[in-house]
This record gives C-alpha cells, sequence and structure tokens, in this order.
C-alpha cells in the first residue's frame, strides 16, 4: 500500500477540506453465490443480515469456535452475489472457514481477490464528486451502485476517516480507468482530488475513531473487545 506521494500534510489536508483518493491493494474479496449465500453466512457471523440488500450493506466479525476474532467484515451485496470486505491476509482463511461449513446448501465461496479491487475516497466533497456518476449513499452502509466511465462500481458509504467517507467495489480490470474518471471529474467540477497514502489515511482513520484489524485488535481479541 502506498505509503505517501511525499506531501503527508497536503494528503491529510485534502481529507479535512477536498477529496482523498485512496488506492487499497490491501484489501481481499471473497465472494458467495447460490440460493442459500445469506443464510449461511449470518449463521457464522456477528451480525443479523436479515435487511443485507443492494442497497445496505453490513460490517460484521468471523469468529472461532471460542469466540475470537478472525477476520473483520465489510459485506455488501449484488443481485446475485455477497461481496467480502476483509484484509488481504485473511482472504484465504475466510474462504476456507466459510467452505468447510457448506454441507447441502447451495453456496460456492471462493477467494475473488484477483476479479475485485477497492478505491477509497474520503473527504468533505467525496459525496458531490460521486455524485457526478449516479445517486451515491447518503447514510452510513447504504450502497449504491454507480456508472463509472463505462465500469459498474458498488459504492458502499463508511466515514472512517472522521468525514463523508466510500468504499467501491470494482472490477480489478476497471481500477485504472475508474481513477482516471474520478480525477478527471474533479478536475471539471472544479472539486480538489488528490492521492492519499497510508499515512495520512491512517491519522485521519485515528481521529476518526475508527480501529483497524492486524493493528488495532487481532485474532486474540473477543468481539466485545
Amino acid at each position: 500500500m502506498l505509503a505517501t506521494c511525499g506531501w503527508v500534510e497536503l494528503e491529510y489536508a485534502i481529507m479535512r477540506r477536498g477529496c482523498g483518493l485512496l488506492d487499497q491493494p490491501n484489501r481481499g474479496t471473497v465472494v458467495l453465490s447460490g440460493d442459500d449465500r445469506q443464510g449461511l453466512l449470518e449463521s457464522m457471523v456477528t451480525q443479523g443480515l436479515s435487511t443485507l440488500s443492494t442497497t445496505c450493506a453490513r460490517t460484521s466479525f468471523l469468529t472461532n469456535r471460542k469466540g475470537r476474532v478472525q477476520a473483520d467484515l465489510l459485506i455488501a451485496a449484488l443481485d446475485d452475489r455477497i461481496l467480502i470486505d476483509v484484509d488481504i491476509n485473511q482472504a484465504d482463511l475466510v474462504t476456507s472457514i466459510l467452505s468447510d461449513h457448506v454441507f447441502t446448501e447451495d453456496v460456492d465461496v471462493r477467494n475473488a481477490t484477483e476479479e475485485w479491487y477497492r478505491i477509497g475516497l474520503h473527504g468533505p466533497e467525496a459525496e458531490s464528486l460521486l455524485g457526478s456518476f449516479g445517486e451515491p449513499p447518503k447514510e452510513q452502509l447504504e450502497a449504491a451502485s454507480l456508472d463509472v466511465d463505462g465500469t459498474s462500481v458498488l459504492a458502499v458509504r463508511r466515514d472512517q476517516a472522521a468525514c463523508p467517507g466510500f468504499d467501491l467495489f470494482l472490477p480489478r480490470k476497471g481500477v485504472e480507468s475508474v481513477w482516471k474518471a474520478i480525477r478527471s471529474k474533479g478536475s471539471i467540477r472544479g472539486i480538489r482530488v488528490r492521492t492519499v497514502g497510508w499515512y495520512a489515511f491512517n491519522a485521519a482513520r485515528i481521529e476518526g475513531g475508527t480501529p483497524l484489524f492486524n493493528i488495532d485488535f487481532a485474532a486474540t481479541n473477543l468481539p466485545h473487545e
């Protein structure tokens, strides 16, 4: 993951005054398909998924038999599958755990990190910028499908850095065109957009009170901790 473009202070400032673009190669994607996908997943995570839909995502923990956290998940849905955002170091583990609990259910679980990618947008202008491509989600964990330069993108609202924020799920093959389209649209509309790295985002997300798995807590922790 990019540490910095060289100007940490400017990268931090853009998340307070404009829109920071965060490249996230550190995120993995697990995909569930099949008619029983939601029921199986709900039986194994700490969050109820009855309201999970194409317009509403959920966060949850996957735990082991002793109740220890195995992974911190962002769960989003498309019409025919469920997308799970997870730390890339846990993608294989999550795939294995979920697969091992499929018996007679109609569920296919696979690590689709090579197919899906994640881009983050953070800052007071992020919502306005995304609005150039459709109707962005307004509330925390709401989701919306957008067309960005011909690429279908699922945007999930996640205010992680004490400012409006969005996680974009998109096909890996469309990353370059989507990145360029967002930068171009910002320039056309007079919205300040800058690439931000880990150093600036980390400072901002700590201010926002957002803990990260493998940094602030790990597999030794229980969910209530």
